[in-house]
């Protein structure tokens, strides 16, 4: 079939792992048979162009089942955000679609995609003057809610999300914890499908990121309600996340169960050089650079007296795990004993430091 031929040989996605040629697969599957009731979010090849030589995202492919927390995971400047201004109107595709059931899509029906869309942002949109519950008003009325309804959300949303105490307060007496909750029940406002939340806990203390968490699980449970979640933080992506979608340079590297991106890719290290201070640095790097054979791409930063050496493969690419070949082969290149110590750690991808531009 020649739609399953074009999802297939996309430049993006012929050199990618087989789960993110399956997963374009199942999206040019579900829309061929016209199967949206099945899942909550189809997003087919959509695609923006920033400037002449740069789209992101990039033909970006993804399906969010029903009830599920979908992360995309990335580095700033991945194409997270811009995926999610796509998704909300913000922006418009320059091609792809998305579908939220048969009959709401980008291309056709723009108002009812939006309508079945609730979104939280990075940077909290609310009104200082008002309080908690005249903000869930104002933009209840602004979607459309009828006022009985409207009122009881708000007495609902303010058992669930804790804020009775603090709803007739104005919002700049809130902490970061509870403004990023108001921020939550906005995007809640006319029961939405899918929810869009781009760093839901960027700014947050650690309790009020747990209390955060354990609320988006009740929302899944509670309001039959999917939640698409970008972040840059590993531990909130396998908290809530099921499934994981690594974004780069707006194109799809990775994508599967979270348990199986663990076990199965992105395996690397990170090596710590420390070089003694009366040494030739000059002459340490001319050294260092002849184990680098071993890896086939790597991030090295240079300090004063330190070397920092990182690789992460995204899947298996034959080669093996080299990261002990590397060290042992810096250990006897030592040159006129410069090295002072070696640091080293196996990584994955979920405790690299994903703001080394490795992905």
């Amino acid at each position: 079939c020649d739609n399953n031929k074009n999802a297939i040989e996309l430049p993006e996605v012929r050199d990618s792992p087989p789960d993110v040629r399956q997963e374009y697969e199942t999206v040019s599957q579900l829309i061929r048979s016209e199967n949206f009731e099945s899942v909550s979010l189809i997003v087919d090849k959509l695609s923006k162009s920033l400037n002449k030589n740069t789209t992101i995202p990039n033909e970006i492919s993804f399906v969010v089942n029903k009830e599920e927390c979908f992360g995309l995971l990335g580095t700033n400047g991945s194409g997270k955000t811009t995926t999610f201004r796509l998704l909300t109107g913000d922006l418009n595709a320059d091609s792809g679609n998305a579908y939220l059931g048969s009959d709401a899509d980008l291309l056709t029906n723009k108002r009812q995609f939006y309508s079945r869309v609730g979104y939280c942002p990075q940077n909290d949109a609310l009104l200082d003057g008002l309080t908690g519950r005249q903000t869930l008003v104002f933009f209840g009325r602004i979607r459309g809610v009828e006022r009985k309804a409207l009122e009881k959300f708000v007495s609902n949303i303010c058992v669930l999300f804790e804020l009775k105490a603090i709803l007739d307060k104005r919002v700049t007496t809130y902490s970061g914890g509870n403004r990023r909750k108001l921020s939550l029940a906005v995007a809640l406002i006319g029961r939405p499908l899918v929810l869009l939340l781009d760093e839901p806990t960027t700014g947050v203390d650690p309790d009020s990121r747990l209390s955060i968490w354990c609320l988006l699980r009740d929302l899944m449970v509670c309001q039959k309600v999917s939640i698409v979640l970008t972040s840059h933080n590993m531990t909130e992506c396998e908290a809530l996340c099921s499934r994981l979608a690594i974004v780069s340079k707006g194109v799809l590297k990775a994508i599967g169960f979270t348990a199986h991106l663990k076990s199965f890719y992105a395996k690397g290290f990170d090596l710590i050089v420390k070089v003694k201070s009366d040494s030739n640095e000059v002459i340490v790097d001319e050294h260092l650079e002849l184990s680098y054979r071993y890896v086939n791409e790597m991030s090295v930063a240079s300090l004063a007296g330190m070397r920092r050496i990182q690789t992460l493969e995204m899947w298996d690419t034959g080669h093996g795990f080299n990261g002990h070949k590397i060290m042992d082969e810096i250990i006897s290149l030592n040159p006129k004993s410069c090295i002072k110590s070696i640091v080293f750690n196996e990584i994955d991808i979920f405790n690299v430091n994903l703001g080394n531009h490795l992905l």
